[in-house]
């Protein structure tokens, strides 16, 4: 058996950063009982830098797209990146790797190098919980300049001067090809010259549930998205009341009539009836109890499965929220999937709330009932 050091790395653009003296940081310490962290501040990082250029964020049906350029420097200094200045995070563990397939890396054979990259990735969690530590802590104690912009992030392989990695670019995002017909400028003749004569109380609440929206629709980070999209869901809800159960409406009664009983004084029943009314005024339905009652009263095709849904989000939520689980079990729980399900059920809520009817754009990544005027 041979090993072999597994890992995952991150480089940052360390933007208006400098050492005293022009010197260099290298850091190489153990982390924990079986991982080692490395942290570098300079201008050759151990893994050099990767460049993107010509890069687009969309993909235009119709239209050429360009993809991006990719140029590998091991000397970063060498590279056409205009700023020589990184911080570089690398968190890795001792792998034992059968002889042939670490003679097989040796050899510069790529199904070999994916596979020990594959091990890597099975431990992926581990290594970004410690580049997460380490990097905010230098963000935290130093300055955020220092991680601000990350420039590449890879799993890592390395044993002597072998140093395979993986790289993924930046993604993109496909579109769709849009043509407005003839309706639908009548629709935007008619349609917009009306909103213009919403009341301007009624304007700002809508702008900015609409606000929050257009963040989702321009996001690409995927926890953030689902904070721009679960955000104006919160907002619709805020005027939900509910009625209150027969058995507590029954219990208030019996706290009453306690109060004028035993109460004491005038003054004191007074202050207690009011500090009750109070109590009670605060009580309120709980959020999915909230979307409980707006999806009965919209009464949306399915609307019964967008309640299970939205209890589905809501729990995703309060983790990011009251848990602060940092990735929200990303490659668990939530996924393109379940984005594309919570921008369909926000985007038609939302809608129903400003135009009591199911008239939302339609789209191919989002299947959605025709719609309807209710």
């Amino acid at each position: 058996m041979a090993s072999v050091r597994i890992g995952y790395r991150r480089l940052y653009d360390s933007m208006g950063c400098s050492i005293a003296d022009q010197q260099t940081i290298n850091l190489v310490f153990p982390f924990g009982d079986h991982l080692q962290a490395e942290i570098y501040m300079g201008n050759k990082p151990k893994f050099g830098i990767t460049v993107e250029t010509g890069h687009e964020d969309y993909l235009i049906p119709g239209t050429q797209t360009t993809f991006g350029h990719y140029s590998y420097h091991a000397d970063a200094t060498q590279s056409s990146y205009p700023r020589t200045f990184f911080t570089e995070i690398i968190c890795s563990q001792v792998e034992e790797v059968s002889d042939e397939l670490f003679e097989a890396l040796y050899r510069d054979d790529m199904a070999a190098i994916q596979e020990i990259l594959r091990i890597a990735e099975t431990h992926a969690d581990e290594y970004h919980m410690v580049a997460d530590f380490l990097g905010g802590v230098i963000g935290l104690r130093f300055h955020p300049q220092f991680i601000i912009k990350l420039l590449n992030e890879n799993l890592v392989a390395f044993h002597g001067e072998k140093r395979p990695y993986n790289h993924a670019g930046s993604p993109v995002q496909i579109l769709e090809a849009i043509q407005l017909n003839q309706t639908g400028i009548n629709i935007i003749n008619l349609l917009l010259p009306e909103i213009g004569k919403a009341e301007t109380k009624v304007a700002q609440k809508s702008s900015r549930i609409l606000g929050w929206l257009i963040r989702a629709w321009a996001e690409k980070d995927i926890v953030s998205k689902f904070n721009a999209l679960f955000i104006p869901l919160e907002m619709i809800l805020e005027r939900i009341q509910g009625e209150m159960p027969q058995d507590q409406r029954q219990q208030i009664e019996t706290l009453q009539n306690l109060i004028d009983t035993y109460g004491g004084e005038d003054k004191e029943k007074e202050a207690l009836k009011n500090l009750l009314d109070r109590l009670v005024k605060n009580q309120r339905p709980s959020l999915i109890d909230r979307f409980t009652i707006f999806g009965e009263q919209a009464k949306m095709p399915g609307w019964e499965n967008d309640i299970k849904a939205f209890k589905k989000f809501n729990g995703i939520r309060n983790s990011l929220l009251h848990r602060g689980d940092p990735h929200v079990k990303i490659h668990v729980t939530i996924g393109e999937e379940e984005i594309l399900a919570l921008e369909d059920l926000t985007e038609r809520y939302v809608n129903y709330f400003l135009f009591q009817d199911t008239v939302v754009y339609q789209s191919r990544f989002l299947p959605r009932p025709k719609p309807s005027t209710l």
